[in-house]
């Protein structure tokens, strides 16, 4: 997002914020860098994010069925004391197992943001662990993909408890939809009361 938007954010809701770091998106899974003009302007972007009052940046890059750490290096040496979370795109890397170990080297990533895998909720479930074991102690899987009617459930089963509600919580359910407050209060009550 625009810098002053997340300024103006920052002063009207005293939430930690987290802001997306990326680029010319072509679709929701694209996720490759296009030139070093790119990566110039992400860094230049995660250095003057990281001096507001953010919690961190969320990012991801893949090259060739695999995380792109070279960039994310980059990305991390431009706002070395930022925290960052992985986005959606371990999914989209040919073992998203292995991308969650590869991140094992980047001390400043402390969550990674997945809906593991496809399928029903269950199923989902069922690889909660894997993909916890697989990101490591100390880090935290942000759960992704989610409807405002799967809350209940995860809360009740499994000790995740960062999530990620981007379309669940718009009007009408796409990523250019416009924030609904009344969802957003349900997801409150599914999730605190």
């Amino acid at each position: 997002p625009p810098h002053q938007l997340v300024e103006d954010i920052l002063g009207k809701v005293p939430l930690p914020a987290r802001v997306m770091l990326r680029l010319d998106v072509q679709s929701p899974s694209d996720f490759a860098l296009r030139s070093k003009a790119q990566l110039d302007e992400l860094k230049s972007r995660a250095r003057a994010l990281s001096n507001l009052k953010i919690e961190g940046l969320l990012t991801g890059y893949s090259r060739d069925g695999k995380l792109d750490l070279e960039t994310l290096l980059e990305i991390i040496d431009a706002a070395p004391a930022t925290h960052y979370t992985i986005h959606n795109v371990i999914e989209f890397t040919d073992d998203p197992l292995a991308a969650l170990r590869s991140l094992s080297g980047f001390p400043q990533v402390d969550r990674a943001m997945v809906p593991c895998g496809t399928g029903t909720l269950a199923e989902r479930m069922k690889r909660i662990p894997a993909y916890e074991a697989a990101l490591g102690p100390q880090r935290r899987l942000v759960l992704g993909g989610l409807e405002l009617d799967m809350l209940s459930t995860l809360r009740r089963e499994t000790e995740i408890r960062s999530y990620h509600l981007g379309k669940a919580v718009r009007t009408p359910q796409n990523p250019s939809g416009k924030v609904d407050q009344s969802k957003v209060e349900m997801a409150h009550k599914l999730l605190f009361l």
